[in-house]
């Protein structure tokens, strides 16, 4: 949603994003963009981002296996 998102760089309508938490220190999830960030800038509510996967999916855990294997 629009308001939780405090900080992000430019990006396009369907463009897959990294969603991290506010101290920047990890990435938490990773999101396909439902609008472009010009207009997410003028909104100041709905949905911006679709979430794909997040910490502790199937997908998030297997890519930590192969990341951890090489």
């Amino acid at each position: 949603m629009i308001p939780g998102i405090v900080e992000f760089e430019e990006f396009s309508k369907d463009g897959l994003v990294s969603i991290w938490e506010p101290k920047k220190e990890t990435p938490i999830a990773i999101g396909k963009a439902l609008i472009d960030s010009k207009i997410m800038k003028e909104l100041k509510k709905g949905k911006a981002i679709k979430n794909i996967h997040y910490v502790g999916d199937k997908v998030w855990n297997l890519t930590l296996k192969i990341i951890t294997k090489t």
